[in-house]
């Protein structure tokens, strides 16, 4: 019976993480507003492997003319993408003016010159 005893306390004693966990997490829901309290235990229950809650139902009308919003943004940002602009209309290609000014001055007035090394000796010569 002794021994019993001493295997209870040592039991009692053993530090359980997954009620650490719970603790720790009651207490940080503790500090927010109701509305995200709320939210933060239905978390918690999902996790605990609790079902999550139904949606909630929706306007078959509001639901229509939500769904042709969003198709009628995904058409557009398609529009926008074939012409080359992005969602507020600018364009997207950007350095064209630096592209056509190489291309006028010619690939050599960028670098410079090829000049021979026995060109150069030769004009130091003179």
């Amino acid at each position: 019976m002794v021994r019993r005893s001493n295997l209870s306390r040592s039991s009692e004693n053993v530090f359980n993480i997954k009620k650490a966990k719970q603790e720790v997490f009651k207490l940080g829901i503790s500090g927010f507003d109701p509305i995200k309290k709320e939210d933060a235990k239905i978390q918690q229950l999902i996790k605990l492997g609790a079902k999550p809650p139904k949606r909630k139902g929706m306007n078959y009308k509001d639901f229509q003319i939500e769904n042709k919003k969003k198709k009628n943004i995904i058409s557009d940002r398609q529009k926008n993408q074939q012409i080359g602009k992005n969602s507020i209309g600018k364009s997207i290609a950007k350095g064209k003016s630096f592209d056509r000014k190489r291309r006028k001055e010619g690939i050599l007035d960028i670098y410079g010159k090829l000049v021979h090394k026995n060109k150069k000796q030769l004009k130091q010569k003179k």
